[in-house]
């Protein structure tokens, strides 16, 4: 997992950034649930760049028990002040590709979560590693929320806030043999926001927090000019539409 750019504070990821479709994270954990020996035992879930914890909350909702591994110290100052003492999460501040290097027991998760973290990790030496900690038959899910950018006005804003995290679907992750082919679910859904709140989306993205000061102060002119004078769309509420690309993967040999 390559260190990702959120090094610096980014106090506006955890209430901008949308969280995952519900029912989808009811068919993820309800698929894990079948692997447990033990039914009074929760469900164990190994959540890969857990970033601030947004999928991490999901899964905690539903009971489950959560290993978040995350490499950036700014992130996990975050999740830590999220989830403080929680005997149902444990934090790791590792790469997925280091992972390996820990105490955690072979065959012991029912499935794996990236959520908006696949992009950043090595898959030939992630997959070999995530063969090894889960359980036979479990899951590995691999998930993108991203803007509907097959909407025109969508696709503008996308570019106007260079929205890199665009993932086509004919894009398949590339797992190791011990997995089987990806296959992939679409969810559609939109997220109910204000001009300031997409101004403050634009400032989580990672070429906003890379440049300079005078590319962030026009990449944040342009987005309002956008959505004010040329949409019209005042303070809102705007409907911005999503798109979430969600690809599982089975174990299928040790």
């Amino acid at each position: 997992m390559n260190t990702n750019p959120y090094e610096q504070p980014a106090p506006e990821y955890e209430p901008t950034r949308p969280a995952y479709p519900p029912k989808l994270v009811q068919e993820l954990v309800q698929a894990a649930s079948y692997l447990k020996a033990d039914s009074d035992k929760p469900t164990r879930i190994l959540e890969l760049g857990a970033g601030t914890g947004k999928m991490t909350r999901q899964l905690l909702e539903l009971g489950c028990e959560v290993v978040a591994v995350e490499p950036s110290p700014s992130m996990c100052t975050t999740f830590n002040s999220n989830f403080g003492e929680s005997d149902q999460v444990t934090l790791i501040q590792t790469t997925a590709e280091q992972l390996g290097d820990t105490e955690l027991e072979g065959e012991s998760f029912d499935a794996a979560v990236f959520a908006q973290s696949w992009h950043w990790v090595d898959p030939e030496v992630t997959s070999s590693m995530l063969a090894r900690l889960l359980k036979p038959e479990a899951r590995v899910w691999i998930l993108f929320n991203q803007l509907d950018v097959s909407i025109p006005w969508v696709h503008r804003l996308s570019r106007i806030m260079r929205s890199g995290d665009v993932h086509r679907v004919s894009h398949v992750p590339q797992l190791s043999e011990h997995f089987s082919e990806p296959e992939l679910q679409l969810s559609y859904w939109t997220q109910r926001c204000s001009t300031q709140e997409v101004l403050a989306l634009g400032r989580t993205r990672s070429a906003y927090l890379k440049g300079s000061p005078e590319y962030q102060r026009k990449m944040q002119e342009n987005l309002l000019w956008y959505l004010s004078e040329h949409l019209e769309l005042g303070e809102g509420p705007i409907l911005l539409p999503y798109t979430t690309l969600a690809w599982s993967a089975t174990k299928t040999e040790s």
